[in-house]
């Protein structure tokens, strides 16, 4: 995702999805990325997954993304609400299973 714009039409978009936040300088964003690339590959169907660069808009995705440090992944409900990983294992299966627990 590009721009705030696209990143806001997710949110409220209706549809689950993931996005995480990154920064490109961030050590711990560049260290998640092949994790967050698999898993991406991997979960398919239902759920749209997202990259946004968050270090260009600090308000928006603080507030509207739960965001205050790189890199932050939250799934994005159906109506909106944006539930932020707490999680320091930056895994497939532990994305995998954040995903399914989160939309059950």
């Amino acid at each position: 995702i590009e721009t705030t714009v696209a990143a806001l039409e997710v949110k409220k978009g209706g549809k689950p999805s993931v996005m995480v936040v990154y920064a490109p300088w961030c050590q711990f964003s560049q260290a998640m990325e092949d994790e967050y690339e698999k898993f991406a590959s991997e979960v398919g169907g239902d759920v749209e997954v997202y990259s946004y660069r968050g270090d260009e808009d600090r308000e928006f995705v603080s507030g509207e993304l739960n965001t205050s440090s790189f890199p932050t992944v939250n799934v994005i409900k159906p109506d909106g609400t944006a539930v932020k990983y707490e999680s320091e294992v930056r895994t497939v299966d532990a994305f995998k299973e954040f995903v399914e627990k989160t939309l059950a």
